[in-house]
């Protein structure tokens, strides 16, 4: 937990007050003695003690839960490269929950884990006399770092995913369900107010069977 300067200004303020006082009561009495002493160094102790107590309560208040959602493209060319192929792309996507640890300060880097369900949208192509069409769907659980300066942030994420993928040629459906693979990005943020980022992110998933890239623009919200 990274204490705020008005935290520690407040802790010091408390110390010199309690000693003041100190020395206000022993100017004030006939010879001073142990007791009195010690009586307002605690009590000087005390006031930091709370003033530092309160700091920390405060700063825990501080929620660590983010979460976001964001539509976009896939440029995945699964098998058709040919000049006489049509393709149609639906509209790409993804929505993420996240935890991060440590506290947003500017020109910091952030940690974060993710958990995330990405959508490439359906994907059709081929020869007009055969199309067909492909589906990705994918869970994937990230680490997120990113580097904030102001109200601008960067940042990449890596990790592991379970993907989807489904064919279908005419009425016939073929499903590659729940593949192992990867899912990793970099991307670039920008803080509209206390809560709410606009996120500009590239990503992919991959393994033996799937390659794709998917591209979108979201929003970002810290929870209170």
């Amino acid at each position: 937990m990274v204490l705020q300067r008005g935290t520690l200004r407040t802790v010091r303020w408390a110390v010199q007050a309690g000693a003041g006082a100190r020395r206000r009561s022993l100017q004030n009495c006939a010879p001073s003695n142990n007791n009195t002493r010690m009586f307002l160094m605690y009590r000087s102790l005390f006031i930091a003690a709370s003033f530092f107590a309160a700091s920390l309560a405060h700063a825990n208040e501080v929620n660590p839960v983010y979460a976001g959602a964001a539509l976009g493209t896939s440029t995945w060319k699964p098998s058709c490269n040919a000049s006489f192929c049509d393709r149609e792309r639906g509209v790409a996507g993804k929505a993420w929950l996240g935890y991060q640890f440590g506290t947003v300060e500017d020109n910091k880097l952030l940690s974060s884990v993710e958990a995330t369900y990405f959508n490439s949208g359906v994907i059709t192509e081929g020869p007009k006399d055969s199309r067909h069409s492909t589906h990705v769907t994918a869970f994937g659980l990230s680490y997120k770092a990113a580097y904030k300066v102001g109200a601008f942030g960067m940042h990449a994420r890596g990790g592991v995913a379970a993907i989807n993928n489904q064919v279908s040629y005419g009425t016939a459906q073929f499903k590659d369900g729940n593949k192992f693979g990867f899912t990793y990005g970099i991307g670039a943020s920008y803080q509209v107010n206390e809560n709410v980022s606009v996120v500009l992110d590239a990503d992919k998933l991959r393994n033996n069977r799937v390659s794709a890239p998917i591209y979108t623009v979201g929003v970002n919200y810290k929870f209170k």
